[in-house]
């Protein structure tokens, strides 16, 4: 049978040992508070992020639309000038006097486009208006009906021909009439 002193000397080394174990549960313990309080900041930051992603997803998706949106008006514009541009052309081989009379005769929902955009009936469109509206097309109007003044005979120089001295003088002359 072990003496007193083995039993106390077991004991003092189980108490030894148990407090170390206690002081190692209890930093066990500590890091495990530790990591679990990284876990959940780690956890809110990860939730953050998910909340910032999709609200940046969302910024995102908007802001296709509403690129979308720009990118139509500036296509269907540019479709409207091409358009308007080959009525023009169409109006003016056809001899109109005044393309913008003809187009202003000619309803937009009557132009055919292709898969391009491009109008493939602009020139039967004009035709139309030629065909009612005659009076529109031949020789443009000069815009004046006054006769072209004649050659100078008086022998004086034209102001083409004049010098600036020259031509100072003559206006300065003038305006004294």
């Amino acid at each position: 049978m072990p003496t007193v002193e083995e039993l106390e000397a077991t004991v003092a080394a189980a108490n030894v040992e148990l407090e170390t174990l206690r002081t190692s549960s209890k930093t066990t313990a500590a890091e495990a508070k530790a990591n679990r309080i990284k876990a959940e900041r780690l956890e809110a930051d990860v939730a953050a992020s998910k909340t910032a992603a999709e609200a940046l997803a969302a910024k995102i998706e908007a802001d296709r639309v509403k690129n979308e949106g720009v990118v139509n008006e500036v296509r269907t514009a540019a479709q409207a000038r091409v358009v308007t541009a080959e009525l023009k052309v169409a109006a003016v081989a056809a001899g109109a006097k005044d393309a913008a009379d003809i187009l202003a005769l000619i309803p937009r929902d009557k132009v055919v486009l292709d898969k391009d955009g491009e109008p493939t009936n602009h020139a039967e469109l004009v035709a139309e208006i030629k065909a009612a509206k005659p009076y529109l097309f031949g020789a443009a109007a000069s815009g004046s009906n006054a006769p072209v003044p004649k050659p100078n005979k008086n022998g004086e120089k034209s102001v083409k021909e004049m010098t600036d001295e020259e031509y100072k003088a003559a206006k300065a002359a003038a305006l004294k009439r």
